[in-house]
């Protein structure tokens, strides 16, 4: 800060010269005139001196043998100087270097190191619950407490730190290692989650209780961590997979004639972003129903994210419209749904049993019944009242 106050409002180099430096030195420190950078060389000693203090030499010196002789000039000050005609310029520089100073106070951008499998976003996201976030006061940050909340709202970091470097904040994180768990597991059972009919039984470990070709209902215990000894028990932590034949229904329902919504027009707009202030590039606003996906772009110097950034948002708007559909089309735009549903739940191969169609009042009512082979043990610790 000190460098920055000499770079604007300028210092002297001078020399001292004379039979009476010692005693001149002296009276000027007794007056609290500050010399820095004192050096002696060739019978002169040469410093530095702020400008203000530099008239206040001639106090000092009253009555003893130096000779003052200015060898440098330097500092924003001499250089505006013969420029001062130009009170625009000096004023909008002055004005500039206020501004820059004030918007120093507060945070430009975070950055967030040192994660690889948590989501900057997810972090991101916490930091900015927790006020770090651009636009923020730098000294309403507490670094050490924020670094000990984003610990408690992340399970998977081990450590985090909150270092404000600049106009930016900088959060390190490291993350718990995957490593196996050597201890001791609780108890359980594998439990059936679906009915059906086993076709396969891959257990590591627990005693078995059903074997292959055998029909079971949802619940039923397939493999017990309950093992008898003679006449005792061992409980063991169950584990394995148990593959069966089993059939699922899937129901999708659409009424005939109803309001709907359609996409009718795509539109794009642009905001700029700086700070807390966002500045929309646009006119108006959206009266009808839309979605919306905003893609954010921010602006980097010399690879260091800056308090402004570029958002593009776009728009489907969307219309309400009277629709009946035909029983055709109906039935497959409820076939199409009931597929992604089966898609979504069931990886592997499977068989289309049924499909079935209804009509009650003005509601068309499809189910499609599959059948497919899944692992269905299902872990459930053994409770000991």
């Amino acid at each position: 800060m000190y460098n920055i106050f000499l770079l604007i409002f300028g210092r002297l180099k001078i020399e001292i010269s004379g039979s009476q430096m010692e005693r001149f030195l002296n009276c000027a420190a007794k007056k609290k005139i500050p010399i820095m950078d004192l050096r002696y060389k060739n019978k002169t000693v040469t410093g530095n001196i702020s400008p203000k203090y530099f008239l206040r030499l001639k106090d000092a010196r009253r009555g003893i043998d130096v000779r003052i002789r200015i060898l440098k000039k330097s500092g924003m000050i001499f250089k505006i100087k013969p420029h001062r005609e130009r009170v625009g310029f000096i004023v909008g520089f002055l004005l500039f270097l206020t501004i820059l100073k004030f918007l120093s106070l507060f945070v430009w951008g975070i950055e967030i190191r040192g994660n690889k499998t948590v989501k900057s976003a997810d972090l991101a996201e916490i930091c900015a619950s927790l006020g770090i976030k651009n636009g923020r006061l730098q000294s309403s940050l507490d670094p050490k407490t924020l670094a000990d909340k984003i610990l408690l709202a992340e399970d998977r970091l081990t450590w985090a730190s909150v270092n404000i470097e600049g106009c930016f904040v900088t959060v390190n994180v490291n993350e718990a290692e995957s490593t196996e768990e050597y201890g001791q597991k609780p108890p359980s059972n594998l439990i059936a989650g679906e009915s059906g009919t086993i076709t396969k039984i891959d257990a590591v470990s627990g005693e078995t209780q059903v074997s292959i070709g055998d029909n079971v209902a949802k619940g039923d215990i397939l493999v017990s961590g309950v093992i008898e000894v003679k006449d005792s028990r061992t409980f063991v932590n169950s584990s394995g997979q148990v593959f069966a034949e089993v059939q699922k229904t899937f129901t999708e329902k659409q009424k005939i004639s109803c309001e709907t919504f359609t996409a009718a027009e795509k539109k794009t707009k642009k905001a700029i972003t700086f700070l807390w202030f966002k500045i929309p590039l646009y006119l108006g606003r959206e009266n009808s129903p839309y979605k919306i996906k905003t893609t954010t772009k921010d602006l980097l110097f010399f690879g260091k994210k800056m308090p402004i950034s570029m958002s593009k948002a776009e728009f489907t708007i969307y219309e309400k419209k009277r629709v009946k559909y035909s029983e055709d089309a109906l039935k497959k735009i409820l076939e199409s749904r009931i597929d992604k549903k089966i898609a979504d739940e069931i990886k592997g191969e499977y068989e289309v049993v049924s499909f079935d169609i209804k009509t009650e009042d003005n509601e068309m009512i499809a189910s499609k019944t599959v059948k497919t082979v899944e692992d269905i043990a299902q872990e459930t610790i053994i409770r000991i009242e």
